[in-house]
């Protein structure tokens, strides 16, 4: 075939796919281009999930690890297995950054380790809060405080509880060791520059301001389920006697994906000795001067702290490829998927590629997208569509975040009304690739979207899954492959630009063997 003008890689963020029933949202949505390219010959199935993304066996995939993995054209073994090797080998308790944070600690200063309580792999798992317990205990810490975040987004939204009380069994092995705060990841995890929620958290474990106060953390937990509000939004608690991070304490952050954790991360860091209080988000001013902050990952340059697990080089991902060809690129999201087509695409590089033009639209400010399933997707798609149109850029990435952010929500009517507003903007998508004669090449980061309920159903079921994602296409008149993976994605758009594949992308062409 010819070598097309623009490549276009639209990934439906969530879009699994799944067989018939009841919490099947895309199969219930009314889908009328995704089903037209899903019956095209040469449609086929991607694996997003397990060892495909880096991740071990079995495990599902997010849109992190998804978007690095297709920027990549490699698998990228993922911060969550180099963090379970180290836990095997008895390294994680002897990593440098955590033994340089504990050794500033003095006498009468405090750990405080922040941590998501999730079970589902996306954001932290518990295996690595025990871990951070012992390998502080190892460290020789006296005192350790957790602040806990419950979840109910990845993992099921009445499962705090349960995992809570893995976690105090873990806190009573050690000698001073406990809960200190409480809330949900809505106020501590925003990634949406809604910097009051963040605030909120902050004051909660920084300054010790809360509204609420129990004994126990079950108790702010049983308390949250009296008034009918799921973990994602349990409101923010201290627990016990009062612990505050005070002048000379240090804090782990325990969260392996950075993107949730990166704003609460920068307002606890910016507090450290010897950083400026100038933080233009909220006033940060009588905060605690933190001895140090680790991340258990990089969070970003914003972020002042020392990373136990950094980002891995990987040389010659898509975007650097495309760059040292001369090749212009465009990538566009709402504000949710942004780091996602940029940041993550390209392996953590922060600042845009030469030849790299990026646009971002703010996502709706709603407390849950199920009020807002179109989300910003119209504005997405109408700078989209004027992007191709205008002849600049030879590859283009975009992001429609709608059936895995409303997807999270776990109300099944919202993200059938996602997934229609998805299918139409595939649709728009794909008449301006039709009229300029340029190809379309649609994915999935991970699923989620197909399967709403859990196995009894009528559990809701918001976290994502291992299902497999679609790979459809217009404009290439090739034969595909099938079998294929996320790390297909971009040898696939360097065969069809006609570009070599560097040595380091071990994934193949999905329509040949380039």
């Amino acid at each position: 075939m010819n070598k097309p003008d623009t490549v276009v890689l639209a990934i439906a963020d969530g879009w699994g796919l799944g067989p018939p029933a009841p919490g099947n949202a895309i199969y219930q949505a009314r889908t009328p281009v995704m089903d037209a390219l899903a019956a095209r010959a040469g449609a086929s199935k991607l694996t997003a999930s397990g060892e495909a993304v880096g991740v071990p066996a079995g495990q599902i995939g997010n849109s992190e690890i998804g978007h690095v993995t297709m920027g990549a054209g490699r698998r990228v073994k993922q911060s969550i297995s180099r963090i379970d090797e180290a836990i095997d080998t008895g390294q994680f308790a002897t990593n440098p950054a955590l033994v340089a944070s504990t050794s500033a600690l003095t006498k009468g200063t405090v750990l405080h380790i922040v941590c998501l309580l999730s079970d589902a792999g996306v954001h932290a798992v518990l295996r690595h809060i025990e871990a951070a317990l012992s390998a502080s205990h190892q460290l020789s810490v006296p005192v350790m405080r957790l602040h806990v975040i419950t979840d109910g987004r990845d993992s099921a939204p009445d499962s705090a509880g349960t995992l809570l009380a893995i976690i105090e069994t873990a806190c009573a092995t050690y000698p001073d060791c406990r809960i200190a705060s409480v809330c949900g990841r809505f106020w501590a995890l925003d990634r949406d520059n809604n910097w009051a929620r963040t605030e909120t958290a902050w004051q909660l474990m920084a300054r010790g301001h809360a509204q609420r106060h129990y004994a126990t953390a079950q108790q702010a937990i049983e308390a949250a389920r009296r008034e009918a509000v799921t973990d994602e939004f349990v409101p923010p608690a201290w627990i016990g006697e009062a612990a505050p991070m005070t002048d000379g304490d240090a804090v782990w952050m325990l969260n392996f994906r950075a993107d949730r954790a990166r704003q609460l991360a920068m307002a606890l860091g910016y507090g450290q000795v010897g950083h400026s209080h100038d933080f233009c988000h909220f006033d940060i001013t009588g905060g605690p001067a933190l001895s140090s902050l680790v991340t258990l990952t990089r969070y970003g340059g914003q972020v002042p702290a020392r990373v136990a697990f950094d980002v891995q080089d990987v040389p010659n991902t898509l975007g650097q490829w495309l760059s040292a060809h001369g090749i212009r690129q465009y990538r566009i999201a709402e504000t949710e998927k942004y780091a996602h087509v940029t940041f993550f695409f390209n392996n953590g590089a922060e600042a845009p590629l030469s030849g790299e033009t990026r646009t971002l639209v703010p996502s709706p400010k709603v407390t849950n997208y199920a009020e807002c399933p179109q989300m910003h997707i119209e504005q997405v798609s109408q700078q989209l569509s004027a992007a191709i149109e205008s002849g600049e850029y030879e590859v283009i990435v975009c992001n429609f975040a709608n059936a895995d952010m409303v997807g999270h929500t776990g109300e099944l009517d919202a993200v059938i009304q996602a997934c229609e507003a998805v299918d139409k903007a595939i649709g728009e998508l794909l008449a301006v690739c039709q009229r300029t004669g340029n190809v379309l090449l649609v994915t999935a980061d991970h699923g989620n979207a197909e399967a709403m309920l859990a196995a009894d159903g009528t559990t809701p079921q918001p976290a994502h899954t291992t299902n497999l994602v679609p790979f459809y296409h217009w404009g290439v008149n090739l034969p595909v492959r099938h079998g294929g993976e996320l790390a297909d994605i971009a040898p696939t758009i360097l065969h069809l630009l006609g570009l070599p594949k560097p040595a380091e992308m071990t994934g193949i062409s999905l329509f040949g063997s380039k």
